[in-house]
């Protein structure tokens, strides 16, 4: 049997007539922005945690989440 190996980074190659490697992460990142958004208004409009407290700190964590994967897609000058 063939062993199977996962990797928990992202690994960007620079690879001879490919994209760049940050193209293609501008790409997920913007995929990923648009699942934020559906997460985003589920913890607003229907997650249930045990306290405001909780609920304020979920959304700041999709906040930050947001700002990071934002920046990615964003131009670069």
């Amino acid at each position: 049997m063939m062993p199977v190996f996962a990797q928990t980074s992202p690994v960007y190659l620079t690879m001879p007539g490919r994209t760049p490697a940050p193209a293609e992460a501008s790409v997920s990142a913007a995929a990923l922005l648009e699942q934020l958004s559906y997460m985003e208004r589920w913890a607003f409009d229907r997650a249930r945690l045990p306290t405001a407290e909780n609920k304020a700190e979920a959304l700041g964590l999709l906040q930050q989440a947001r700002a990071k994967y934002g920046a990615l897609v964003a131009p670069r000058p």
